[in-house]
């Protein structure tokens, strides 16, 4: 029989509200139905959006929401192109393999670009072909076998071809990648290799200008330990073409990751399988090396009126009335300079930004306030918390965090407590109607 998990009755505003339900466990298939009943008139409107499920886990096969297997078995996402073979036919590592000779197809390395004349293809010494090319493959040493070219001879002057690798989910500290190269030719251009990861931005690993040679070189690489990583060979056509560009036996050696740790129940689980306090999880501090704790497009996405001040609008908080005195958004090498933090507290380092008040200027007593934008009702049946760090040297003054609703003021949490590092404050809140903080 159906069981009824939430209900509302009358009125509950002229704006967007959020709910969220805790659904009870089922160990059978199930739908959600949702009842409206029309009041004794017509002045009123009863709407729904956004609707969506989280931190629903499921061990049917057919509601798997990582990889399956053929047999049913349900993977986790971060254990596909892990280099661990977690399908007993190995489905889950087909798409990327760790090495590569080209003799049978691409290993799917393919160009990043569809449909432009300049671009990387398989070739064969044998092959007819226009231009200049390699007299053989490296793993064959013959000229049947088949290697990666660039297409010298199509496309226009300043032209890129990119030739991009699978991508792989996790590597190991110790991971390397190796390949070899035929480059040579009085106008070969040049060749570059970049890696690109959701850890860290892109980075140039290795890079050749102008003819190395008429032979087959090798060079290896340390990646280290990556998530989500990609590798993209880009060569820029010359203007006068002649020259080879040629790449084969590409490999990941040593790559393997760690097996996913079990966290647990009171932990946040990163991508890279790392175990973290899950208070620790969307407090605007990275504590995932691959920043999964913050990231607001999955874990933090059911947050409101999250700023990190990173951005210059400053996510719509503005200050009180005009006095000597303001808060201003400061970026920490610059803040230093006037006795403010040396780091900012979302990435410590100097180049991120915060909020700060410059004492100098004022008068003594002045009350300087930064207010948020107006936020919606907090949800009666959820617990809701507002999260901040704040760093106040010096030897006198306080700072305070005021709700405002309408005409209503109560101080939730307030400080005359020094701190010449980041502290960080949690503090439960409620509001049964739309409302402001202000510092």
């Amino acid at each position: 029989s159906p069981i009824s998990v939430y209900q509302l009755a009358g009125s509950q505003g002229n704006f967007w509200q959020k709910a969220m339900v805790t659904m009870p466990s089922s160990g059978a298939t199930y739908s959600i139905l949702i009842k409206g009943t029309r009041g004794v008139s017509y002045t009123g409107d009863i709407a729904l959006d956004d609707f969506s499920f989280g931190a629903c886990p499921t061990t049917s096969p057919s509601q798997c929401n990582g990889y399956q297997c053929s047999s049913g078995k349900c993977l986790d996402a971060r254990q596909v192109c892990d280099f661990i073979k977690d399908c007993s036919d190995g489905a889950d590592e087909l798409k990327c393999p760790t090495s590569c000779n080209f003799e049978t197809d691409d290993c799917y390395w393919r160009n990043s670009q569809t449909g432009d004349s300049f671009y990387w293809a398989r070739h064969t010494s044998v092959r007819p072909y226009s231009g200049q090319v390699a007299p053989t493959d490296h793993t064959t040493l013959s000229t049947a076998g088949f290697y990666m070219m660039a297409r010298l001879d199509a496309g226009a002057s300043g032209y890129q071809a990119i030739l991009q690798s699978p991508k792989f989910s996790r590597t190991s500290s110790l991971c390397s990648f190796t390949f070899w190269y035929y480059m040579t030719g009085l106008s070969v251009g040049n060749l570059v290799l970049e890696m690109r990861s959701d850890n860290r931005p892109i980075q140039a690993l290795w890079s050749k200008t102008g003819t190395q040679g008429a032979q087959w070189r090798q060079a290896s690489l340390l990646l280290g330990e990556q998530f989500q990583v990609q590798m993209f060979f880009m060569t820029t056509r010359p203007t006068q073409v002649q020259g080879v560009i040629a790449l084969d036996d590409v490999s990941l050696t040593s790559c393997t990751p760690r097996p996913l740790a079990t966290c647990a129940p009171t932990q946040f689980q990163c991508f890279s399988g790392k175990c973290i306090g899950s208070s620790a999880a969307c407090d605007m501090r990275l504590d995932c090396l691959d920043g999964t704790d913050e990231s607001l497009s999955t874990t933090c996405h059911y947050l409101t009126g999250n700023c990190n001040f990173e951005k210059a609008d400053m996510c719509g908080f503005k200050n009180g009335t005009v006095q000597a005195s303001f808060f201003k958004r400061t970026q920490a090498i610059q803040g230093s300079l006037a006795g403010g933090p040396k780091i900012d507290s979302t990435f410590q380092n100097t180049t991120g930004y915060y909020m700060m008040l410059p004492l100098r200027g004022g008068s003594n007593g002045e009350v300087i306030s930064l207010t948020t934008p107006s936020l919606l009702p907090t949800i009666p049946t959820a617990s809701c918390n507002v999260r901040f760090y704040y760093y106040m040297s010096g030897t006198n003054g306080n700072v305070r965090l005021i709700l405002q609703s309408g005409t209503a003021r109560s101080v939730l949490w307030n400080t005359n407590t020094q701190s010449s590092s980041w502290t960080r404050v949690v503090q439960p809140m409620s509001s049964s109607t739309a409302f402001n903080l202000s510092f």
